[in-house]
């Protein structure tokens, strides 16, 4: 037999379905809160690249629907109520905006003596300093 690591969350009836067709689902394990929510943000990172991989509009559907679904998870473990995550969006639209303008930046220039610099400085993994205009 040969094995091959999954160390991923896993939909309620893959476990079961794996032992129908012949497979040996090894280390299973029930999620505490912590470890739950933990699995359900990688869950939806995963999910989310996958969106990026369709080919077309009915896989891009079928993609959202798994995001909707872990969010949904997430809102449950989070005992999150529809009502104040309708208000959480709010305040950050009204701070931020929405996407309607479609606004892409490609990058911002940060003069030395402004004091967002650090804030930039300090998360070269989401904002990586390039050069010039």
């Amino acid at each position: 037999m040969r094995y091959f690591r999954y160390k991923k969350l896993v939909r309620d009836k893959i476990v079961e379905s794996m032992k129908n067709n012949g497979q040996k689902p090894l280390g299973v394990k029930i999620l505490d809160d912590k470890m739950f929510m933990q699995e359900l943000i990688k869950k939806l990172i995963e999910e989310s690249i996958e969106m990026l991989q369709v080919n077309d509009i009915d896989e891009l559907k079928e993609e959202l629907s798994d995001v909707v679904e872990i969010i949904n998870y997430l809102k449950k473990t989070l005992k999150l109520s529809d009502k104040r995550l309708a208000e959480l969006l709010k305040l950050k639209k009204d701070k931020n905006g929405g996407f309607d303008k479609r606004l892409f930046l490609d990058r911002v220039g940060i003069p030395e003596e402004n004091n967002r610099i650090g804030y930039y400085l300090n998360n070269q993994d989401r904002y990586p300093e390039v050069h010039g205009n």
